[in-house]
């Protein structure tokens, strides 16, 4: 009995020590890996947007539109800012979308893709919780097609550059040391007119929905 205890108790102690140092390590490597993060993060978007129009013939009289939900996704990044705030851009593929309702039943749907770009500021005060306010510049990249039940598909001079204003109110949960679960809800309003070149008057409004995975640099 007395040979077994004096082979297993040094064995313990040995495996003790082992442990010690183990997690001793692990802990400084840990807590290097910590402090040597940038605080920037990269993100990849996907989501749901619907598109609510505004539109006016030449002699302000509104015309009768419905918005469309489409598809829309893109990437993110974020750059840490002094006292809880950070700054936002992201690039974002959407797709504008919305049907024109004519007298005696007719409707046309005129779409387009465009590249969005949102600048916001976000606060991160709450846990849990990151609400942001920006502007945001938007340029169309596939021509505007019109096709429908009174006109031949063609396409229109409908204008290229948009911007406007944007708010949100996104959250991030961490699945691991750099990965975070990410979800936003945006509005975003056109501040300038999109039917420049024709004689109608065009904006847009957007609720949007993204949700992905946003990795810490």
């Amino acid at each position: 009995m007395m040979k077994k205890l004096n082979v297993i108790f040094p064995v313990l102690v040995l495996a003790i020590i082992g442990m010690f140092f183990t997690t001793a390590i692990k802990a400084e490597e840990e807590s290097v890996d910590s402090s040597s993060k940038s605080g920037v993060s990269l993100g990849l978007l996907g989501g749901v947007i619907y598109n609510s129009v505004s539109m006016a013939d030449s002699s302000d009289t509104a015309i009768d539109t419905s918005g469309k939900a489409e598809f829309a996704g893109g990437i993110t990044v974020e750059i840490p800012l002094p006292a809880k705030l950070g700054l936002e851009l992201d690039m974002l593929y959407i797709k504008h979308q919305f049907s024109r309702n004519e007298v005696g039943g007719f409707t046309s749907t005129a779409s387009s893709g465009a590249l969005q770009f949102p600048l916001l500021l976000r606060a991160h005060f709450i846990p849990f919780l990151n609400p942001g306010l920006g502007l945001y510049y938007g340029r169309t990249v596939t021509s505007w097609s019109i096709s429908g039940d009174s006109v031949n598909s063609s396409t229109t001079n409908y204008g290229k550059d948009d911007f406007g204003f944007v708010i949100a109110v996104g959250t991030a949960i961490p699945v691991g040391s750099t990965i975070n679960i990410v979800a936003d809800l945006r509005y975003t309003r056109s501040l300038n007119n999109l039917g420049s070149g024709t004689e109608n008057s065009l904006r847009f409004s957007q609720i949007q929905f993204f949700a992905g995975l946003r990795f810490d640099l």
